[in-house]
């Protein structure tokens, strides 16, 4: 945890900030997602749920601009506009994300809120944006990262590339398919990445986590599939082949068994 964070979590109270799904991002685990979304021919980066900058502290490592952000909380986006080394680095619009519509991305990061899509204030009117703007009508079990991706997926410029943190349900759930369509669509989702260390990386959430990586520029033959047992795993996490390759023609959203594996496949990929 960076001084920033601690700073910011000795003014909010836990209820509060569990509530609202923020969990910050582990510095390691925003560097590989933000390393590999940089790779993209595209200049920038967009994180629709900035918090407190840990994707823009990445990309600035790497020389990533322009960098933008969308924050619904007004507390957390106040306290890094005051605080923050790097509040000049980034253009952070204060919005509800799922209700603003209508831009490109040309890249996206994301470690999207973690909660149920019926706690959500502005669950009705979001779920009518999506039905007027995609065409899609959202389970209201859908929670609200789910949300995020579809949405995230909808913005994403040609030749782009997203990364995002997601918690894994969504590949064994009723209303995981709508999400496994999109993201197996025209064969862009490269790879997902178990965090088996999740421990590590969010020790106070109550899920298990994994990253997903798509790239719009690209149609790969097989989905890959990566675990890592610690954090440091993700720095040479491509060295070694991936620990299961799935063929995209066995990738069917209404098929059960194939994305449990996702879950059950073998953990010997790191020690």
């Amino acid at each position: 945890m960076n001084a920033l964070e601690a700073g910011y979590l000795r003014t909010v109270d836990d209820a509060r900030r569990k509530g609202l799904g923020q969990f910050f991002t582990h510095p390691k685990v925003a560097r590989f997602m933000a390393r590999w979304v940089a790779a993209s021919p595209n200049r920038g980066m967009h994180d629709p749920a900035f918090g407190l900058g840990a994707f823009l502290d990445a990309a600035d490592e790497m020389g990533v601009s322009p960098f933008t952000g969308s924050e619904t909380d007004k507390g957390i986006l106040a306290y890094w506009r005051e605080f923050s080394p790097k509040r000049g680095k980034a253009r952070v619009r204060e919005e509800d994300y799922l209700l603003a519509w209508g831009r490109r991305y040309g890249n996206i990061v994301c470690n999207p809120p973690y909660m149920r899509f019926q706690k959500f204030a502005n669950r009705d009117a979001a779920l009518k944006r999506f039905e007027r703007e995609l065409g899609m009508r959202l389970s209201g079990y859908t929670n609200m990262a789910s949300a995020f991706l579809i949405k995230s997926l909808s913005e994403l410029a040609p030749g782009g590339r997203l990364a995002y943190i997601m918690p894994p349900e969504f590949l064994n759930t009723g209303y995981g398919t709508a999400v496994k369509r999109r993201l197996i669509d025209g064969s862009h989702l490269a790879a997902i990445v178990r965090l088996d260390c999740e421990k590590d990386a969010f020790p106070d959430a109550i899920t298990s986590a994994c990253v997903i990586l798509y790239d719009s520029a690209r149609t790969f033959s097989r989905l890959n599939l990566y675990a890592v047992k610690s954090l440091d795993a993700l720095e040479s996490l491509w060295d070694d082949p991936a620990v299961e390759e799935i063929p995209y023609e066995r990738l069917d959203p209404l098929s059960l068994p194939t994305f449990l594996r996702v879950r059950q496949f073998p953990q010997t990929r790191c020690t």
